[in-house]
């Protein structure tokens, strides 16, 4: 299994025009790895930053990379979990190093130290299955699908058609429309989102207990892309943001955030890369600055096809 990406230079057809630059860029530079050694892989020196600190290279290009690495070394093996813990900060502008542990190389699990200008920026642990395939329950066998409950995305407006609808609200004051545009502008990237209730993504309300995203890879992919480095870049996306709702929810204001673990269980690879994907959220835990949020990634047909867990840090403005 070779984790190796291409891109097509191109849009969706549907898609409104924007700069494309920055986002083709970081594809081109980090669906691939450069190898070092047998257990050594390099990153090149431009990333995709967050999507709220763009100078900080984003999470979910790293457990992407990681994964990545962790396969190269393992190509017959099917991967089932991965867990990366981030240890500080890692920047868009330098080269990161992904080194396997040789000394406890085993069948079924690889350990990956994530290294940006000689210091530890983040562990992983990636496990492995004894066959090379999935068996794919999860979209072949019906007890495996889920009836969607969400609006279908060809419904819902993406987030250019939502910062058009605030700012011809008259009923919003002109502060809360620079704070609105504000926040959708900064999540515009290579993804593109359609929430199926903007009024919650968009003003951070808690209307529900969940949060649901509708998501796909903004640009044209070829026709043999890993889904799963799709759908592993976006596991990152919009969990602390439902934290962030529920600090809110409870009357303190929002002063920092930043991941702290992000685990993956990845159970199918039988999707498309530029399909569809659905990521329904929720908050499981919220105390002493620390954050729980759990994540379900489903196809358009209901199909459940990764399942994240991911601890944050959410502290109030004292």
């Amino acid at each position: 299994m070779h984790f190796v990406l291409s891109v097509v230079f191109g849009s969706h057809p549907s898609e409104t025009t924007m700069a494309q630059s920055n986002n083709l860029d970081f594809f081109e530079l980090c669906s691939d790895l450069q190898t070092i050694d047998s257990c050594t892989f390099r990153a090149s020196s431009k990333h995709m930053g967050g999507f709220h600190r763009r100078t900080r290279l984003f999470g979910g290009q790293i457990v992407a990379q990681a994964l990545q690495a962790a396969i190269r070394t393992a190509p017959l093996s099917t991967p089932l979990h991965i867990h990366v813990r981030f240890v500080r900060p890692g920047s868009v502008d330098a080269p990161v190093r992904y080194e396997i542990d040789k000394e406890h190389l085993s069948v079924n699990l690889r350990c990956v130290e994530v290294k940006q200008d000689g210091r530890i920026i983040a562990t992983c642990r990636v496990v492995f299955g004894t066959g090379n395939r999935y068996h794919n329950l999860s979209s072949g066998h019906p007890s495996m699908k889920r009836a969607l409950t969400e609006m279908p995305p060809n419904t819902l407006l993406n987030l250019e058609q939502l910062i058009e609808r605030y700012t011809k609200n008259e009923s919003l004051s002109d502060s809360s429309k620079k704070a609105i545009i504000e926040r959708l502008r900064s999540d515009i990237g290579p993804f593109e989102f359609r929430p199926t209730d903007p009024d919650q993504f968009a003003l951070f309300q808690r209307t529900r207990p969940t949060l649901s995203v509708w998501a796909r890879w903004r640009y044209l992919l070829s026709d043999d892309t890993p889904p799963l480095f799709i759908a592993l870049l976006l596991t990152d996306y919009a969990m602390i943001h439902v934290a962030r709702i529920e600090l809110l929810a409870s009357g303190r204001t929002f002063g920092t955030a930043a991941s702290l673990c992000h685990s993956v269980w990845l159970h199918s690879d039988d999707f498309h890369a530029d399909g569809w994907l659905l990521l329904r959220i929720e908050c499981n835990a919220l105390a002493d600055d620390r954050g729980l949020v759990r994540a379900t990634m489903f196809t358009e047909a209901g199909c459940v096809v990764v399942t994240a867990v991911q601890e944050c840090l959410m502290r109030a403005k004292i």
